[in-house]
């Protein structure tokens, strides 16, 4: 909400504008701002008053979303218990506690009941780097800026931090308590179709390393050839502040099972990419659709990608960029078809 505020309520439904002059905004910020300490003061109160209790017990009791404890990066259920008087000392924000409040779209059975099962234990898991899931688990820590070789040394520093390790298994029960869409496996990929990852964990999962730190890609279209894909990132409510006018490209869905998509600028049919896009089967190539509404969910965290698996030429017209429309082998789930419809206009 404050993110919002500031910066002009930049995700509003089309045709609302807010307008605030600067002294307005100030007072709407401070407002707001006093309002999520007495909230954070308030739950601390519940807490206190409930005793040393499970994540999802006091979710539980007091009625609360998920989203709605982590709705800040700096807000922990181990910093609460701090808040609380349950916890000795103050809570210290570290890369793991912010990492946390960006965890929540984790929504597929095997990172769940992997990551659990790892976190659960006496001991960290075997560094193994070549594994999709542990490099995937070590940049939803937060250690994307680390290099992998210090994934022991990062690995121990939650361990040694038996509450925050608590929380996140504790965290990964909640999610996996929600109902969730059925989502499906991809031969020879890490990723579930209609599951939901960062940018990141996508790199993590395809292994993608350089110079022993995690590669973070940029721009909406990746050609990744250890896995003989081609990785799409798709933003379909684009903000005209983070795009140049040849990067607007028109992609939307055109129906459940159709995904009109544009290439970059330069692409021409003819050309080595063109011609890849148009034969990727007969050429032994995949061509893998990652798309999201907007940048920034309502909380003012980046928004993860929704998997829509594998995708098939099906037909393109023009050139620089091709229009090309994309066929799913698995229609794309209900409610996401209707908020990206209306979001694509």
């Amino acid at each position: 909400m404050q993110q919002a505020i500031e910066e002009g309520f930049p995700h509003l439904p089309a045709g609302c504008d807010i307008q605030l002059d600067r002294a307005s905004q100030e007072i709407v910020l401070g407002n707001v701002r006093a309002a999520v300490r007495n909230a954070w003061s308030g739950l601390a109160s519940d807490l206190r008053e409930l005793g040393d209790v499970p994540l999802s017990q006091f979710l539980t009791a007091t009625n609360l979303e998920v989203e709605e404890l982590y709705s800040t990066r700096a807000r922990t259920f181990t910093a609460l218990k701090h808040e609380a008087g349950l916890r000795t000392g103050a809570s210290e924000e570290t890369t793991m506690t912010r990492a946390i409040t960006r965890s929540l779209h984790v929504d597929d059975d095997v990172r769940l009941d992997t990551w659990r099962k790892w976190l659960s234990a006496q001991h960290p898991p075997r560094v193994d780097l070549k594994d999709p899931l542990l490099l995937m688990l070590y940049v939803a820590l937060g250690f994307s800026t680390r290099p992998v070789t210090e994934m022991k040394e990062a690995l121990a520093e939650l361990w040694a931090a038996p509450d925050l390790r608590q929380e996140w298994v504790e965290l990964l029960g909640v999610l996996a308590d929600q109902q969730r869409r059925p989502t499906f496996a991809v031969a020879g990929l890490p990723f579930r179709v209609h599951a939901t990852y960062s940018r990141d964990e996508i790199s993590a999962g395809l292994l993608q390393v350089r110079k022993e730190k995690l590669m973070r890609t940029q721009g909406g279209v990746y050609s990744c050839e250890p896995v003989r894909s081609d990785v799409m990132y798709v933003e379909i409510d684009k903000d005209p502040k983070h795009y140049t006018p040849t990067t607007l490209y028109d992609d939307r869905p055109i129906s459940p099972t159709l995904f009109q998509w544009e290439s970059q600028s330069k692409t021409r049919a003819a050309s080595t990419t063109g011609i890849r896009y148009q034969q990727h089967v007969k050429q032994d190539w995949r061509m893998l659709l990652f798309v999201r509404q907007r940048g920034e969910d309502a909380r003012g965290f980046t928004s993860p990608y929704l998997f829509l698996g594998p995708v098939r030429y099906r037909s393109h017209e023009s050139e620089k960029p091709m229009r090309i429309i994309w066929e799913l082998d698995h229609a794309m789930p209900p409610d996401f078809f209707g908020d990206v419809k209306i979001a694509a206009g």
